[in-house]
């Protein structure tokens, strides 16, 4: 006598099984963005909105100084790194920091250069100017630097222009540039102020802050 068990279908029983399956990844995907939760736009800071860029002569031992003046007057340099949205990224110091040490071996990279982000729109007129902090050439001798001004969103060279420095302790001023609130720049035109802060050494007023 046969068995009638042995004629009846097992999809209901596979279909049951698929279908707490999908449950259980179900719930670990609620379970994985509880834990983890996505960050809503509003809280991922944007790297930077604008940066200027010093550079000189790779080969060049001297020790260049960039610095921005913001709206609310603040001047932003080695010495006082940050305020509001306006950071300094990158200090070079010539020479000085051009050794590195790589599997145990002194190794010399050239690379000159200075970096300032703006990271958010603070609406009102910028100054961009150079300072020689220390010199390391032959006095009289002239070294060619470059300010570049980029806005990042969207990516766009604002402004880029070389001149020429000379003594220590000479300050170059650059540009002047309005931020609209909107985020675009209205103008730029040459900077009459100075945005060095007091730096030390070479300083006229005799202040502090030497490196």
């Amino acid at each position: 006598m046969y068995s009638k068990d042995r004629y009846k279908s097992s999809i209901a029983f596979v279909d049951l099984l698929f279908n707490i399956l999908v449950g259980f990844v179900f719930l670990f995907l609620v379970a994985f963005l509880l834990i983890n939760p996505v960050s809503k736009k509003a809280d991922i800071e944007k790297k930077a909105e604008f940066i200027v860029h010093l550079t000189w002569p790779d080969e060049s031992a001297d020790d260049i100084d960039l610095w921005v003046m913001g709206p609310n007057g603040d001047k932003i340099g080695f010495n006082n790194k940050e305020s509001g949205v306006i950071n300094l990224e990158r200090d070079d110091l010539g020479q000085s920091n051009d050794i590195m040490m790589i599997n145990g071996k002194s190794v010399i990279i050239k690379k000159n250069e200075e970096v300032i982000a703006i990271r958010g729109i603070m609406p009102g007129a910028y100054h961009i100017s150079v300072h020689f902090y220390n010199k390391f050439r032959v006095p009289g001798d002239a070294v060619p630097i470059t300010v570049t001004l980029l806005k990042l969103n969207p990516y766009r060279e604002i402004y880029a222009e070389r001149k020429i420095i000379k003594r220590e302790g000479e300050i170059v001023n650059f540009i002047r540039f309005e931020v609209h609130e909107s985020g675009n720049v209205q103008y730029v035109e040459p900077s009459r102020q100075s945005a060095v802060g007091n730096h030390g050494k070479g300083y006229a007023s005799g202040g502090v802050g030497d490196k």
